[in-house]
């Protein structure tokens, strides 16, 4: 069925419903078809088997009910938009393979209620621009289907959206998948836009995620995660300047680029993987606030010859916890005053200019874990630790630093080893003179073979 101003005027019609099944002519015109003008079809449009809409020139706007259990294809060059004031119940994937489509229901009706996919894994780059807010149903993934260089964009427009995920490539391989507030081009965007993605699955997107195309940040991207579910993004070219929000599920922010936004954990788990910036600097300069029960996860590789240090406030009466065999340093301000737990590796300030005078959180240190004071002063509340945990000082900057244990009246064990004794070279346990100091009411029990 092909819709076309042949001369006579545009093609709109009102109220028909139509069953549309195939690809079209040559299989690639589309079941349903606008080949030229300004056309509209206000009735249904039942996917009845695998199909297509074909968008030549000009735009087709489909303002009925698309239903169906089937996948549907937008293909051709021009836009497509679905409209209406009533959801579209399309159950099968919704895949968008070039042109430019606009999400525009209205009355809180949804666009997409199956999945979404950008791009039909060839060079075409498709676009997804947003008019309304809240354009996708319950469920819905969006996953991007071509390789780097032929870009499926999904623009927010300044708009609100929650999908379940994101799928796009994998951890070593960047897809062809952009996720952005500002389109291409520029233009249409007057707000900062939020994302929420608030699946029970397990998701990983390895693309961009940025505030504009054109690499500004007049107009923010916010990424919220809500939901079970556990979503990672990776890559350099994660650059978004919005907030961060995790309010549930785990939220996986790997190897991205500058992150300068505040995050916020209120619930769930943000993890931090391999964040380091080069230099003993770190990918993420904004203000880290960890509310309970929430998690913050420093998940390090990084050996200590090439640094992970972190500059930024971390606060909150949430959890810290250290993982992985590699370092983590404190080169700013942290001040929480829940519990911070080193797991593996080493959690380090480094060289004098670490600052924990406002830290009140109970600390703990696992068996083969590493708390290093490294040339600062390191103040807990409650210390514990099994034997097999080691307490370092590895640098002589700072002249002798102390420990201060108990500063909110916590009590604690701990059976691991304290050392500090001056006697090591720099970046070695024992490089500078270690002092304890116990502060509060609190009970605290020191079990190990201490050499401070």
């Amino acid at each position: 069925l092909q819709l076309g101003n042949g001369g006579g005027g545009d093609v709109h019609i009102v109220s028909e419903s139509v069953d549309i099944s195939g690809f079209g002519v040559s299989g690639t015109r589309g079941a349903l078809a606008s080949w030229t003008g300004t056309n509209s079809w206000g009735g249904g449009v039942n996917v009845v088997a695998d199909s297509s809409v074909f968008v030549n020139t000009g735009s087709l706007a489909i303002n009925g009910v698309i239903s169906g259990a089937s996948n549907l294809s937008k293909v051709g060059g021009g836009s497509l938009t679905l409209g209406g004031a009533a959801s579209n119940t399309l159950s099968g994937t919704l895949i968008l393979d070039n042109g430019v489509t606009f999400f525009d229901k209205t009355g809180g009706a949804f666009a997409a209620t199956g999945n979404v996919q950008m791009g039909a894994g060839n060079g075409n780059q498709p676009h997804l621009r947003m008019l309304q807010n809240e354009q996708f149903g319950p469920g819905v993934v969006m996953s991007f289907a071509n390789v780097s260089g032929a870009w499926g964009r999904f623009d927010l427009q300044g708009t609100t959206q929650t999908l379940a995920g994101l799928n796009a490539g994998t951890v070593a391989t960047q897809a062809g998948a952009v996720v952005q507030n500002e389109r291409f081009g520029g233009g249409g965007t007057a707000a900062d836009g939020t994302l929420t993605l608030n699946g029970s699955g397990s998701y990983l997107y390895h693309g961009y995620v940025r505030d504009e195309d054109d690499g500004g940040h007049t107009f923010k991207l916010n990424l919220v995660k809500s939901g079970t579910g556990d979503q990672t993004i990776v890559g350099p070219n994660v650059t978004y300047t919005g907030t961060t929000t995790v309010n549930d599920g785990t939220l996986t922010l790997q190897t991205t680029g500058v992150l300068t936004g505040a995050q916020t954990v209120n619930g769930g788990t943000l993890r931090w993987v391999n964040e380091n910036n080069g230099g003993g600097s770190s990918k993420i300069t904004g203000v880290t606030t960890v509310n309970a029960p929430g998690t913050l996860e420093v998940d390090s590789t990084i050996p200590f010859t090439t640094r992970w240090n972190h500059n930024a406030l971390i606060t909150g009466d949430g959890t810290l916890n250290k993982v992985g065999t590699g370092v983590f340093g404190i080169n700013g301000p942290i001040a929480m005053s829940g519990q911070i737990n080193v797991l593996e590796g080493r959690l380090h300030n480094d060289n004098v200019t670490g600052n924990w005078t406002g830290n009140t959180a109970d600390m703990f240190v696992a068996a083969g874990a590493v708390l290093d004071l490294r040339a600062n002063d390191i103040y807990v509340d409650a210390l514990d630790g099994p034997a097999g945990a080691e307490i370092w000082n590895s640098h002589t900057a700072g002249g002798g630093d102390t420990l201060y244990i108990g500063v909110a009246n916590g009590s604690g064990n701990f059976a691991g080893v304290i050392g500090g004794t001056n006697t090591g070279a720099n970046d070695t346990p024992n490089a500078a003179t270690t002092h304890v100091v116990k502060r509060g009411t609190g009970s605290q029990n020191l079990s190990g073979a201490n050499i401070y």
